[in-house]
């Protein structure tokens, strides 16, 4: 436990902007991620996968034993958004999760907010996912109940900030 809360610490970074003119559309491959309230930067690791594919973790810090989170996740998935809603809203029934809301906010992208039980903890979620050229982009936030009054609008900016950008150049 105490080394996941410190990984979580080492890792408090939803307040992430990319190097360069933040908020500013870039087609320039970025070099580094830019954490300024905590005084450095990292270049990420960006590697092609197929399947599933854990890409980026944030934290936020822990109370209750939990630290409250964002994460991205690629699934190669070649269906349909309708599909891919079908098969998310059946899996959360199976796993008794209660649907609190679900959206399509456009041709590629459902949202959804969940609750339910897991690992004996009350959780709350929130997830976007995008479907593009057949992978899905899964952006998920995750409080426990208790927290989610307090961490709730950070969590939500932050899935809400994903967005997808043109292909880029393969470096040399």
């Amino acid at each position: 436990m105490k080394q996941a809360i410190l990984l979580g610490t080492l890792c408090l970074c939803c307040l992430a902007a990319p190097a360069g003119n933040a908020g500013q559309p870039t087609t320039k491959p970025m070099d580094k991620l830019v954490f300024p309230n905590h005084g450095f930067a990292i270049s990420p690791l960006d590697q092609p996968a197929k399947g599933v594919n854990q890409v980026f973790f944030m934290f936020l810090p822990a109370s209750g034993g939990f630290a409250p989170n964002v994460n991205v996740q690629t699934q190669t998935y070649e269906g349909t958004l309708d599909e891919y809603v079908a098969l998310s809203l059946n899996h959360f029934k199976e796993a008794k999760i209660a649907i609190i809301s679900s959206s399509k906010p456009d041709k590629d992208t459902a949202v959804f907010e969940y609750s339910g039980r897991m690992e004996e903890r009350a959780l709350h979620w929130y997830a976007k996912a995008v479907l593009k050229g057949g992978t899905a982009y899964l952006v998920t936030a995750t409080a426990t109940e208790d927290q989610w009054k307090e961490v709730s609008q950070k969590l939500k900016s932050c899935v809400d900030s994903f967005e997808m950008i043109p292909p880029q150049p393969k470096p040399e």
